[in-house]
């Protein structure tokens, strides 16, 4: 459930007080993260805070507006990754030259339809592609028995230097 938005907007008006970053998680349909973001905004700037704001799935031209506004805002655009089981590392919408996607996105992929492929035609068009940075699923235990041949060295170089250190303090 989440905080009352009373309390919520409290919360937030302390952060952006002390400096304290924000990650806030807007969801389907849920932009009323981005309404108390703009409310603390009037009380404490927030421009250089790199607060943000996640998981929004769809936006109307006017909430981009309202991001954007706030003047030093950038949005990046990511879509799904089926690899099974693998563990997704960094999933990047960039451009021909390499950078980022930071948006706006085309007024096709701002419209709830039944397909998506008026959006991705859309995208097609700006020559857009995703980086995905990924680990799969077959070096789960390779990872695992690296993890622990590191730790259990690590925890025998502790013993040594704590045996050694024990035994020359009670020489002296």
């Amino acid at each position: 459930m989440g905080l009352p938005r009373d309390e919520l907007k409290e919360v937030l008006l302390h952060c952006a007080a002390n400096n304290i970053r924000v990650a806030g998680i807007a969801g389907a349909g849920g932009l009323g993260m981005l309404d108390l973001y703009e409310e603390v905004d009037r009380r404490i700037p927030l421009k250089g805070r790199r607060w943000v704001l996640e998981h929004v799935y769809v936006l109307s031209p006017r909430d981009i507006e309202r991001i954007v506004v706030r003047g030093d805002s950038y949005m990046t655009v990511s879509g799904p990754v089926n690899i099974p089981g693998a563990w997704i590392i960094t999933n990047q919408t960039i451009t021909p030259t390499g950078q980022p996607f930071t948006g706006p996105p085309p007024p096709a992929c701002l419209t709830p339809t039944d397909s998506e492929q008026p959006c991705y035609a859309a995208l097609d068009q700006l020559h857009l592609r995703q980086r995905v940075t990924y680990q799969p699923a077959d070096r789960y235990w390779t990872f695992q028995w690296y993890e622990t041949a590191i730790l259990l060295t690590l925890a025998a170089g502790l013993a040594a230097l704590s045996t050694w250190r024990v035994r020359r303090l009670r020489l002296s």
